[in-house]
């Protein structure tokens, strides 16, 4: 079952990498913005929803879609309507998501608050989610930003591939790198490229300038996701809680790389752990992934990531903005948390 504490715990750290390098303050007007839409459709409401949506709102988290959907936009120009529909509509949908999942892991805290299942019940958590859904659907349709939809819906759908696929591959041992690079790609890495693709659709960028900020969204999607994966085996050194993704089963990328460095008798041993993941064995797993150069060969890949991104930003010509953004790159491939 997907762990949506760790989810959480990932877009907190994201939020504050944006914050720790100066990138809010970049869009701090746009952001103010998008709060007071947020606000407003609260005001739109005079029945029981209003008292949900409130609660959700209150507590509606780190804005890390809506900061990545202006910063694509102000690589082409300034943030238009546009961009501020497609930012509000992108975070309701996630939101919306975010409901049902609460239902589906049976979550009783989200944000250190009462989740709305846990707070109402299952039935109202699940329909407030789908009446958040219809209303994103209703300000595109209001606004006329038809083409929202046509982004946004792959990647929402995407995301929940990669929920599905993930719990399909946890449910036995198997090393298998294709996998999961299909699983991130979806789970992780689409919504952040749809963020930078509708930012840059917003500001009426060229097709193949759109197609080129989707592409480093995605990059930057997967290098969070590596490094996040990487820490999950040495962040007892950063004050992080290691072994989660042990615990839940997830073979990611550190240990896929190592288990093809083990010689036979590691690999069995491996295997068999994996079969029982306890609170006495995970140490285990964690040491024969380290030791078998699991860590050193994913930050290989992050590297790699990281070049295939810079060579992406010398397509764009906002020096300001590249900068900002070659910044958020670095951080990914340094961060301790």
């Amino acid at each position: 079952m997907p762990n949506l504490s760790i989810r959480l715990f990932s877009n907190q750290i994201f939020f504050s990498m944006l914050k720790d390098i100066k990138i809010i303050k970049t869009i701090n007007p746009d952001l103010q913005r998008f709060e007071s839409s947020l606000d407003e459709i609260i005001k739109l409401y005079d029945y029981f929803p209003d008292k949900i949506l409130q609660y959700i709102l209150e507590t509606k988290g780190k804005k890390i879609r809506p900061s990545l959907t202006y910063l694509s936009a102000h690589l082409f120009g300034k943030p238009t309507i546009s961009t501020d529909t497609a930012a509000l509509i992108i975070e309701l949908m996630h939101i919306a998501s975010l409901l049902h999942d609460d239902v589906i892991d049976e979550a009783k805290l989200r944000r250190k608050q009462l989740t709305v299942n846990s707070k109402w019940d299952n039935k109202t958590a699940i329909l407030t989610g789908d009446f958040i859904f219809s209303l994103a659907m209703k300000i595109a349709a209001q606004t006329k930003e038809y083409y929202l939809f046509d982004l946004i819906s792959p990647a929402v759908m995407d995301l929940s591939l990669g929920e599905i696929y993930e719990i399909k591959f946890s449910n036995y041992f198997e090393i298998n790198k294709e996998k999961y690079f299909q699983i991130i790609r979806l789970k992780t890495a689409a919504l952040i490229a749809c963020c930078f693709e509708c930012g840059a659709y917003s500001v009426k960028a060229e097709k193949n300038e759109i197609e080129t900020a989707k592409k480093l969204g995605e990059i930057i999607g997967i290098m969070f996701q590596i490094k996040d994966d990487m820490l999950d085996y040495i962040g007892k050194k950063t004050g992080k809680e290691i072994g989660i993704d042990i615990k839940d089963k997830k073979i990611t990328l550190p240990l896929i790389l190592a288990y093809h460095n083990m010689d036979e008798k590691s690999k069995k041993e491996i295997e068999n752990l994996w079969e029982n993941v306890d609170e006495r064995n995970f140490q285990r797993i964690i040491s024969l992934v380290v030791e078998n150069k699991g860590i050193e060969k994913s930050e290989e890949i992050l590297f790699q990531y990281r070049s295939e991104s810079k060579q992406l930003l010398e397509k764009f010509s906002n020096k300001k903005i590249i900068s900002t953004i070659k910044k958020l790159i670095e951080y990914l491939t340094v961060r301790d948390k």
